[in-house]
């Protein structure tokens, strides 16, 4: 599952010329992974894509919202109403 933009200047519709995408990736597969090994991951995707892209990579039981802290980064973007959804 990936969700964009998270909470930030995008979500808002205050994106400036220099603003980057929050983007998060729910996988199950990075259970099996260190964190940086999430991030290496991502990051090479990232730069084929050539787009200022802040990545955030979790497992689904990190992104389940009962159990976050409402002053959690996860737990803005998943409140927010303009996070869009897709599962592949």
């Amino acid at each position: 599952m990936v969700m964009m933009p998270g909470p930030g200047y995008q979500a808002r519709g205050e994106a400036r010329e220099d603003s980057d995408i929050d983007l998060l990736v729910v996988s199950p597969d990075f259970a099996k992974m260190p964190f940086h090994r999430r991030f290496e991951i991502l990051g090479t995707a990232i730069a084929r894509v050539r787009e200022p892209i802040e990545p955030l990579a979790c497992v689904p039981e990190e992104v389940q919202l009962e159990k976050l802290s409402k002053a959690s980064f996860l737990y803005d973007v998943l409140v927010q109403q303009k996070t869009v959804e897709y599962r592949l």
